[in-house]
C-alpha cells in the first residue's frame, strides 16, 4: 500500500495489474474511507518495487512473477493514467528487476537494486525529473541482490548486508554516490537454504 500526497492511498491486487484507491471520509477516518477501482497497470506484478515519487507520481518497477519482471511504468493520480518507461540496454541483465529492493534518494532519485545486478555489479537509477533510467552506482561487492532488505540511515545512507557472505554489509552514501564497505553482521541474518531475509527498520535510537 502506497500513501499518495493527498492523503489517499493506493493498493495492488495481488498478482495482477488492478489497483484501488482508499479515500477517508470527511473526518479524515479510513476505516469509514471509500474504495474506488484505477486504470490497470500495462504488466500483471506480484512481489515488485514500488515507490512515491517526489513529484506525487508512483513507480512501479519489476515483479517476481507476472509480465513485468524487466519493465517499470509511472502513474499519474491526476490523470488517472499508467505510462511505461523505456528501460535502456546495459541497465538490466536477463533477469531483469523481479522482486527488487529500492529506497528514495535525496535529491528525489530511486535507487533500485535487481535481482541479478547489471554489469559489473551495477544498480539501476530511475531519474524522477525525466521519467528514464541510468546505469547507478556499483555495489561495494556486486553480489546478488535477490531478498536483501535495506535501511535507510539518519544521514540518508542505505544499509545492506551482502547476499553471498551474508555476514558482510554495504552502505550507499549519497554524499559520495557510491557504496562503501561497512561492518561485519555477527550472525547471518538470511535463511541458509534460500538466503532470503526479513524485512529490516530503523529503530528509534
Amino acid at each position: 500500500m502506497l500513501l499518495l500526497s493527498d492523503g489517499t492511498v493506493m493498493a495492488a491486487n495481488a498478482g495482477g495489474n488492478a489497483w484501488f484507491r482508499l479515500t477517508p471520509d470527511i473526518h479524515g477516518n479510513y476505516a469509514n474511507g471509500t474504495w474506488t477501482s484505477l486504470n490497470p497497470m500495462h504488466d500483471v506484478r506480484l512481489y515488485f518495487s514500488s515507490t512515491v515519487l517526489t513529484n506525487g507520481n508512483v513507480l512501479a518497477a519489476g515483479g517476481e512473477f507476472g509480465t513485468g519482471s524487466s519493465t517499470s511504468e509511472v502513474y499519474d493520480p491526476v490523470s488517472n493514467a499508467w505510462t511505461a518507461i523505456p528501460i535502456p540496454t546495459g541497465v538490466l541483465t536477463t533477469g531483469g528487476f523481479e522482486d527488487a529492493v529500492s529506497e528514495m534518494l535525496p535529491d528525489g532519485n530511486v535507487l533500485i537494486a535487481p535481482n541479478s545486478p547489471a554489469t559489473n555489479g551495477n544498480t539501476a537509477l530511475f531519474i524522477t525529473a525525466s521519467n528514464s533510467w541510468s546505469v547507478g552506482p556499483k555495489l561495494f561487492r556486486g553480489n546478488n541482490q535477490e531478498e536483501r532488505s535495506w535501511v535507510k540511515l539518519p544521514d540518508d545512507s542505505i544499509l545492506t548486508a551482502d547476499g553471498i557472505s551474508l555476514t558482510n554489509s554495504e552502505r550507499y552514501s549519497p554524499a559520495l554516490k557510491q557504496w562503501v564497505n561497512d561492518s561485519i553482521v555477527p550472525v547471518s541474518i538470511a535463511a541458509v537454504n534460500d538466503s532470503e531475509q526479513g524485512g529490516a527498520l530503523l529503530l528509534p535510537d
